[in-house]
């Protein structure tokens, strides 16, 4: 538990003082800026239509530019310099995951609660419920299952997986809250995507304790 701590601490610090941190939060200042300019018009009918899909663009957004320290260290060496140590894989998994999730899910609240603010929009108890919780449960498996594939794949093969995890995640997404026609957020429509974070989490972690560190190792170029 100490070594996760002292980890997620850690890597918390690096993520913040990353770069992409600064390009990820001009993107939102700027994806905020343009939509409630656009929603002034029709802000009700449009924030309806578009907060199922908000909270998740901006987290996965900023989590997949976070993300790119893993590769960035797993090129330098340094990944595998840290598997040498005492801690285990899933310590490292843990606390890249957390320590990216935390910042993603804190920036996604923030901006979604500020459209909300400023389109004068009084979120019932399922959007709260779907922006405090489904929404960061849902960046924290899909960062944690970018992570492991980020540790378990070679260099090349995760230029090409990228792109495809990123966009089978927002097919996946389409599906889901199509299932539901109803334009705003309802509790069948968070279940479903509650359900599908906490399965996807739980797969990831299945995979990381079954995974041999020197299978990792081997990755590194």
């Amino acid at each position: 538990m100490n070594h996760i701590s002292t980890l997620i601490k850690k890597e918390f610090i690096e993520a913040i003082r990353d770069r992409s941190l600064g390009t990820s939060l001009f993107s939102t200042l700027l994806f905020t800026g343009i939509f409630l300019f656009t929603t002034r018009e029709k802000p009700t009918y449009l924030i309806n239509t578009f907060i199922p899909y908000i909270p998740l663009i901006i987290g996965l957004t900023v989590g997949f530019s976070l993300s790119n320290s893993i590769v960035k260290e797993k090129k330098e060496g340094i990944i595998e310099t840290i598997l040498c140590s005492p801690i285990k894989l899933k310590e490292l998994w843990l606390g890249k995951t957390l320590s990216i999730s935390i910042i993603s899910a804190a920036i996604t609240t923030l901006t979604t609660h500020i459209i909300l603010i400023f389109n004068n929009y009084e979120p019932n108890h399922t959007t709260i419920f779907y922006t405090l919780f489904t929404v960061p449960l849902f960046i924290l498996a899909c960062i944690g299952l970018l992570s492991f594939i980020y540790f378990y794949l070679g260099m090349k093969q995760i230029q090409t997986i990228n792109y495809i995890l990123f966009i089978s995640i927002f097919l996946i997404l389409f599906t889901i809250l199509k299932i539901d026609i109803t334009p705003e957020i309802t509790w069948k429509t968070t279940s479903i995507i509650t359900s599908f974070s906490a399965t996807t989490l739980t797969i990831t972690s299945y995979m990381i304790n079954h995974t041999n560190i020197e299978r990792i190792v081997l990755t590194v170029e």
